[in-house]
């Protein structure tokens, strides 16, 4: 009976993942395209977007145009489970973040733009991210009405669907924020691509570092602090469920003060590393 509940389990989940799978096989196609990942040496990672070859290929705007007008006319109702929502919701973000810079960071098919927060209003540098821009089952939404309206909302939580992690997957198209990846979210592999995603930032200086009993860590801790403690009882505690190194994890808890990274908004281009 447990093998056959396990099989069926697995075949919901396989059936999840090819319906994502299709769903987002456009922005799937754009990332294979025009984004590179690199492993650094000490483990971490970071990855860079084109947005110059991006938005001067024919065939990725066409992709992007079938990749709206298929967000456009999806069904929300038929997200039945964390996995499947939180997947669909990170992809939904990451593709709508990499719009928003081709559609507006461009003039005459050359970047005008140093990074999104240029996008802004002369008295909101933040704008961009609560313009509602974007339309997915027909309803307009802004790219913090999906990260904190929906992936992060009470509504989900609720569910038990509010998940940390998902601040080191959703990208806003930045050098200081975690890495955009290369393989989009699926219901099969988010829980695996979270753990990973998290164990690789605290690998990363950019995210995190130990000077003497000072521990600096990316501004998302102060900015979200609540979620992880949420999550974990404090920052550090979530923090060192993602460590692997004893010593370090020892060092971490032991730190008497923390201090926060200054955020670069520069965009996630190459040249900008």
């Amino acid at each position: 009976m447990r093998s056959l509940v396990g099989f069926l389990l697995f075949v919901f989940a396989a059936t999840q993942t090819h319906a994502q799978s299709n769903t987002f096989k456009n922005f799937q196609e754009i990332l294979n395209k025009h984004l590179t990942e690199k492993r650094l040496p000490n483990g971490g990672f970071e990855s860079y977007f084109n947005y110059t070859t991006a938005k001067n290929n024919k065939e990725t705007l066409k992709a992007i145009s079938e990749q709206k007008k298929t967000l456009s006319q999806f069904s929300t109702d038929t997200l039945k489970s964390k996995s499947q929502a939180n997947a669909f919701w990170i992809n939904a973000y990451n593709f709508f973040m990499i719009t928003k810079i081709l559609d507006e960071g461009f003039k005459k098919g050359k970047l005008k733009i140093d990074g999104v927060k240029d996008l802004g209003g002369f008295f909101d540098k933040y704008s961009a991210f609560k313009d509602k821009d974007f339309q997915v089952g027909g309803k307009k939404l802004s790219l913090d009405g999906i990260e904190k309206g929906i992936l992060l909302s009470n509504e989900y939580k609720k569910k038990d669907w509010k998940d940390a992690r998902i601040h080191f997957a959703v990208n806003c198209a930045s050098v200081g924020c975690p890495p955009l990846r290369k393989r989009i979210y699926t219901a099969m592999n988010i829980n695996n691509l979270l753990d990973e995603n998290s164990k690789k930032a605290f690998k990363t200086q950019r995210h995190l570092r130990l000077e003497g009993k000072t521990l600096w860590l990316t501004h998302l801790f102060k900015w979200y602090k609540k979620d992880f403690e949420e999550q974990s009882g404090s920052v550090k505690k979530f923090i060192s469920s993602y460590i692997e190194d004893e010593k370090l994890k020892s060092n971490i808890q032991s730190a008497s003060e923390i201090k926060y990274i200054d955020y670069d908004w520069q965009l996630n281009r190459k040249e900008n590393f």
